[in-house]
């Protein structure tokens, strides 16, 4: 016999196999895609992680070419300045050298001198010449 006690019961029952049924048939249907959320969301975050090295490989880089750069207009600079004072150098060199020049040219045999006089004459100012050159 059904009494009230025993159909709330077998009500009970029915609600909760209903409930257990409704919840496997949901969980049937959201797992799925669940997992696939968490697939992508996985995915996604190696992708920024990823995403966030690349950007610092890039950074990291920009840094170092800037120092690069830098560096390779410090020697530029060093290797004009160094020119410069070369060049400097050089003409005033070449100035001396003129002047000398110049005063070798300027110089003559003794008036009235022999042949031989003026062959010592002339091997006195080479020697004289190769003793100024010596001397620098």
């Amino acid at each position: 016999m059904l009494t009230a006690k025993n159909a709330l019961i077998a009500l009970i029952a029915l609600a909760v196999a209903a409930l257990a049924g409704a919840g496997g048939i949901s969980w049937g249907y959201w797992s799925p895609r669940l997992q696939a959320a968490e697939a992508r969301a996985t995915r996604a975050e190696a992708d920024a992680e990823r995403d966030r090295k690349a950007a610092n490989d890039s950074a990291d880089l920009a840094v170092r070419q800037g120092q690069a750069v830098e560096e390779l207009r410090a020697r530029l600079a060093q290797a004009e300045a160094d020119a410069r004072a070369a060049r400097l150098e050089a003409q005033e060199r070449r100035g001396r050298t003129d002047a000398e020049a110049q005063q070798t040219l300027a110089e003559t045999d003794p008036a009235g001198a022999t042949e031989l006089e003026a062959v010592h004459a002339a091997q006195a100012a080479f020697d004289a010449e190769l003793a100024r050159e010596r001397a620098k």
